[in-house]
């Protein structure tokens, strides 16, 4: 059994262990949480949204090392669709999809997740925030959300979630953690028109600094949205051996936002498909941490 930490060891920041999830399929312990150091969640992680749209990966997907978990030996991928057909190469999957003549993977799941409002606290909304200033209100500092989900009226399709709430040490600057994003929705399908496929990943952070997107690719300065980014992988090597062979990716990009020490924050990553509910996209996560800070103000284990 791992020892998430008493109280007081968590005024300390320090890493999660990379052992955490040799032995288990948790969900908390494959992103790097409630593990020896790193994040303790108060109430755990809670999942939600389509049936079978979370699965605990162990080791990478396909046949290379690109998609390898990077802490420990699991990550956690979430889908629009079933979780475990990623694993699938694209012959297999066909015999999954949804509907002829649609892309692999794909899956038709009914009306009862598709959300014309995102769960609190996800406000689209686009706000200004000043830095070093509190939030002004409810909405989006990242004014990213509204501009990407397209649609009138909009509609979150597919909505799948994890989230959790953590008090951070009062040596903690900020959080961080990796992603991987895949969609389908590439090559044959473009983000162009009100009701194009769009489909996004957030990572709504809700904090005393920022309330809104963080999943915001730090050198493309682009939201992680299926027709706003420049791929990585393009039908390459990487992709060999699993669903998206024939599509596109992100390659595990760190997403980072500052927080003040001491205070708590809820997190929620959610996925869902834009435009078109049937074509998946799907996120892999891993090594969700604090970032520490030293007396002198110098980083430590980024």
């Amino acid at each position: 059994m791992l020892d998430v930490g008493t109280p007081d060891d968590q005024e300390e920041c320090t890493p999660p262990a990379p052992d955490c999830d040799a032995d288990d399929d948790g969900v908390d312990h494959a992103l790097g949480v409630n593990c020896t150091g790193g994040i303790s969640s108060l109430e755990g992680v809670v999942a939600s949204g389509t049936p079978d749209s979370l699965w605990v990966v162990a080791g990478p997907l396909g046949a290379g090392d690109t998609f390898a978990p990077r802490l420990g030996s699991r990550a956690v991928l979430l889908s629009t669709g079933v979780a475990s057909h990623v694993a699938l190469d694209p012959e297999e999957l066909l015999a999954k999809c949804s509907e002829i003549g649609l892309p692999c993977p794909s899956t038709d799941y009914d009306g009862a997740y598709d959300l014309a409002m995102l769960p609190l606290p996800l406000q689209p909304a686009p706000i200004i925030c000043p830095k070093g200033q509190l939030p002004p209100g409810p909405g989006d500092c990242s004014a990213t959300i509204d501009k990407q989900w397209l649609g009138d009226p909009q509609i979150a399709h597919d909505y799948s979630e994890l989230r959790l709430t953590a008090t951070a040490p009062l040596s903690a600057v900020g959080v961080s953690l990796q992603a991987a994003f895949f969609t389908a929705e590439w090559p044959n399908r473009s983000a162009v028109g009100a009701f194009a496929n769009n489909d996004l990943f957030l990572v709504w952070l809700e904090s005393e600094q920022w309330t809104g997107n963080i999943a915001v690719h730090p050198d493309q300065l682009q939201p992680f949205a299926a027709g706003a980014l420049e791929w990585d992988h393009v039908q390459d090597a990487a992709l060999t051996g699993f669903a998206f062979e024939e599509h596109v990716a992100i390659d595990w990009t760190k997403l980072s936002a500052a927080i003040t020490p001491g205070e708590t924050i809820t997190l929620v990553l959610a996925i869902f498909d834009v435009g078109d509910r049937k074509v998946d996209s799907a996120v892999l996560l891993d090594d969700l941490r604090w970032t520490c800070a030293i007396p002198n103000g110098g980083p430590r284990h980024r």
